[in-house]
This record gives C-alpha cells, structure tokens and sequence, in this order.
C-alpha cells in the first residue's frame, strides 16, 4: 500500500514482489494468531515487511476497506463468505483451492485538501462524476453532505486487469474521467500517483508520497483559460437580463453592457487560490473576452442546467460550472478549478481575520498547543494540533501577529 498519516491511499494485490514463500508464511502466521484467540469470522491480519522479515501488526475483526482487491484476484465474494461463516457454514474453499487471477488496484478517494496536510473537507457535493467502468464502492452520491461525524472517504474505485500494468492503466482512465466538486478531494494526487514513473515501476512503500511530495503534490498552477472563460460565461450568464422587482420593465436592470453607442464591455474580477485575474468581456454581436493571456473569441455557447458547451478561439470545450453565490467550481477535463468572483459593489473586508481569532475548522479533540500568550507569531506557524475524522490537522496562524488569548 501507499499511505499518507498512516492511513492507506493505494493498495493492491498481489502485492508487487510478494514471493510464494512470504505469502505461505504470512498466511500461516494470520492464522496462528486467530487460532490463538478462538477467533471465529472474518478477519484482517497486518504485517510490515522489510527486507526479507516481517512484523505483526494487528488485527481487525472485520474485513478491511482493500478487501474488494483480494475478491478481484480470487473471483470471492468475502462479504458471502462472512455471513455463511456468522451462520455456521464451512468455509466454501479450501486455502490449497484458492487461485490468483490477474492484478488488482485499489484508490481511496477522499474528501481532503493535500496542499494543506491532508486536512479533511466538509461540504456538500455538489457534483460527483466516477466511472461507470469501474467497481466503485461508494455510500454518497451529488448532494449529500460531507459533515465532521465520519470517516472522510467519498468513495473507492478498483481496477482489475491481467497483468499490474493493465490494471494501472485502466484505473488511471477511470480516474483522468473522474470529477468531484463542492469539497476538496485527492483526486489530483491519485492521478498523479498512478502516472508516476516510480509507481509503474512497482518501486512503492508507505514512504512514497513523502518521498516524491515534488512531483505529486506541486503547487497550485495558475487556472487555464478555459475554466476562466467558463466561469466568465456562467456570471455574464446569470446577470443577464436580470429584473428589478421594484421596476422589472427598467433599462436599467439589464447587466449586458449596453452602450448607445460603441462596444459594451463587462469587467469581471475572479479570484484562484492568491491570483486574480481581470477579464473583460466584450459583448457585442460576438463575446470576446480579454483573458490573462490574450483576447479570445466564444462561440457556440449552449448551457443545460449546469452543464456549458462552448468554442473558445476555435477550440470546443465542454464544462460543468457551479455557483454557490461568489464561489464558482469549473469542472472541466476532470480537473476541478475553485474559483471565486470578486464583487465590487461587495463591502471591503477591514483586514481583520475573524476578528482576530482563529477558529477550529471543525469539531475535534485538541492533542497540543504550541503557542501561549505572549508569543509571536508569523503567518503560517502551528498554533495547535486538532484530530478530527481520524486525522491530525496542524491549525496555523492566517497572518502575523501576536498571541493574546488561548
């Protein structure tokens, strides 16, 4: 497995590496320490392996969240086979009548932000694209809420092929066809994990996120053009003709940038991550819009619901873009952009971040704190350390400033 906090992301099966002899030797070892205890039912044995020995973990009374790999390789349902054994039934098979078939792959899609400590994400799913090729293991679906009170996962998804590569592959195209937006997920990571080098060279342990966080975990990139122009379109969209109830027959309600005479034009200011970006829409008999990186022409715009067909400078694109009042979500090409509108006509903030205190993200159980009164501090620096949905989240200072009250 690949894990981030100790917690897996990744697993597969068989496991690269993995020799007959290692494989006997493990299994007779799960089943001593289940024979030791009396244990009767399904359960999950761990073992770390290094070098040529192996360590004793633990052991889970259940079957655990990988099992679908093992069921995979063995063409098992172990779910089947945890109820007939609950019942009193024998075993269906025998351990010498097992046979492995082919090679699983497993990801953990999450509800979490990677660039900030894998920090948990709470929201609402406001859209939940996952292959249909796939198994997908999933208890959500758009709409549900993501809260505080479970396990962070959104869903797994699991590729079977004949050999380790084509099992990869087939994932990876599950997962470049995969969208989720309303919360932050590891989505992006999993794609990049999957299109490692390293990866495809089964060269893999628990270290390797950490040891690859360069390549994986990058920092945020600038959002194209296109999600740009989506998320134009979808204000000019929304703006467009809209009434005054007071005077809904009123010029002056329309937001289309009408001039008597010459060019009516739009600036709409949108905010990704630190950057913002200017664009003016120009809003004649054609939409042009003058982006970051140059002027482009759109045409070809056609909306259903949330769903924007559009061809910018020549080019079509499809996308999904979701408004929560300022907040916009481009999907597009499977890649989720969190943009966000910036009104002028909205009150400037003061400068003070919630009045000057810091608020936990959610519910929690504090483990420490790092700071006391007095101390001071600059942007960034670990205030405390929450745990919340099986994970610890370092809270750090949003500015520079100095320690009143804890």
């Amino acid at each position: 497995s690949i894990q981030r906090r100790h917690q897996k992301v990744v697993e597969e099966a068989p496991a690269p590496g993995m020799t007959k002899e290692r494989r006997a030797a493990m299994g007779q070892a799960a089943c001593d320490a289940a024979r030791a205890i009396g244990y009767v039912g399904a359960g999950t044995v761990e073992f770390i392996a290094e070098g040529d020995s192996f360590h004793f973990m633990e052991m889970n009374t259940r079957l655990q969240v990988e099992h679908p790999v093992t069921e995979a390789i063995t063409g098992l349902d172990l779910v089947e086979w945890q109820l007939r054994v609950a019942a009193g039934e024998a075993l269906p098979l025998r351990q010498d009548q097992l046979t492995i078939i082919g090679h699983a792959i497993e990801v953990r899609l999450y509800a979490e932000d990677p660039s900030r400590d894998f920090a948990p994400s709470v929201g609402t799913l406001r859209h939940l694209s996952l292959p249909d090729d796939l198994r997908v293991d999933s208890g959500v679906r758009a709409g549900d809420a993501v809260t505080v009170h479970y396990d962070p996962m959104i869903a797994k998804l699991i590729a079977h092929g004949p050999d380790r590569e084509a099992a990869r592959r087939r994932l990876l195209r599950g997962l470049e066809g995969s969208a989720v937006a309303g919360v932050r997920t590891n989505l992006a990571l999993l794609r990049a994990i999957l299109a490692h080098p390293a990866f495809a060279a089964a060269e893999l342990d628990t270290g390797f996120i950490a040891r690859h966080a360069d390549a994986l975990l990058p920092d945020a990139a600038p959002a194209p053009r296109e999600a740009l122009a989506a998320a134009a379109l979808r204000l000019l969209r929304d703006a467009a003709g809209t009434p005054d109830p007071a005077d809904p027959h009123s010029p002056w309600s329309l937001a289309n940038a009408w001039r008597l005479n010459g060019e009516g034009w739009q600036d709409l200011v949108i905010a990704y991550g630190e950057a913002r970006a200017t664009i003016r829409a120009h809003l004649g008999r054609v939409v042009r819009l003058d982006l970051p990186d140059g002027a482009f022409e759109v045409s070809g715009e056609t909306w259903q619901d949330d769903a924007l067909r559009f061809t910018l400078d020549g080019r079509a694109h499809r996308a999904t873009v979701l408004r929560d009042g300022d907040a916009l979500s481009v999907v597009l090409d499977g890649a989720t952009h969190a943009l966000h509108h910036i009104d002028p006509r909205a009150p400037s903030g003061t400068g003070d971040i919630g009045g000057g205190r810091v608020l936990a993200p959610m519910p929690g159980r504090v483990l420490s704190v790092a700071v006391a009164p007095g101390d001071v501090v600059a942007r960034g620096a670990v205030l405390l350390v929450l745990e919340a949905m099986k994970v610890q989240m370092r809270i750090t200072a949003p500015t520079d400033g100095t320690v009143t009250t804890v």
